[in-house]
């Protein structure tokens, strides 16, 4: 087993700058994209004895994926707001759509899509069997691509699954939960190509 490598320690605020500004040029991250704040605080962590320079680096190098996920966050957002403000505005226009569910399982679609987070969902909403049927006939009748304003579609590939009994699959159990689920059905759509699956309790 080797020995610990001995922590390097910055011997002033000034050495701390340099050492910091060095290491932003290495992951190609400007520093004046974080806080004054936090490179305040980056620069206290170098000098630190218990913490050190390579911890300090640590919190740059996490400053820089934040950036770099809030700037794609941002992008997602903008390259959806378009065809989902065009997709909400036909589907509130028709009384078929008045229940709101369609419109509010695209929008957490889209906001998971935004939040580049799971692609996996649940709707807290139980419905029988008749409602999801005809959940299942508004979603298609959502899938026209000319509801989203003409231009290039961005919500796609609408589809919906015929309810499953998942305590008979073995599938019964959610995630790491004591809770259970019996009978499933799923909707899907794809969010400029990624594919969500939102999951609708039958009861």
């Amino acid at each position: 087993m080797q020995p610990k490598k001995k922590a390097t320690i910055a011997a002033s605020l000034e050495e701390a700058a340099a050492l910091l500004h060095a290491y932003c040029e290495d992951i190609d991250f400007n520093y004046q994209w974080t806080t004054d704040d936090k490179w305040a605080a980056s620069l206290r962590i170098a000098c630190n004895p218990r913490e050190g320079v390579e911890v300090a680096q640590n919190t740059l190098l996490d400053d820089k994926i934040a950036v770099q996920e809030a700037a794609a966050r941002t992008a997602r957002q903008a390259g959806t707001a378009a065809a989902f403000a065009a997709l909400l505005a036909s589907l509130n226009g028709e009384a078929q759509f008045n229940n709101g569910h369609v419109q509010h399982i695209l929008t957490h679609c889209r906001d998971r899509y935004i939040s580049g987070v799971s692609v996996n969902l649940g709707y807290n909403v139980v419905m029988n069997n008749a409602a999801y049927a005809a959940l299942q006939t508004l979603w298609t009748n959502a899938s026209t691509p000319a509801r989203q304003g003409g231009g290039p579609a961005v919500f796609t590939a609408f589809a919906s699954g015929v309810p499953q009994n998942k305590a008979a699959l073995g599938k019964g159990s959610v995630g790491y939960t004591l809770a259970k689920r019996e009978w499933q059905g799923n909707l899907f759509v794809r969010i400029n190509g990624v594919r969500f699956n939102m999951h609708i309790d039958i009861g």
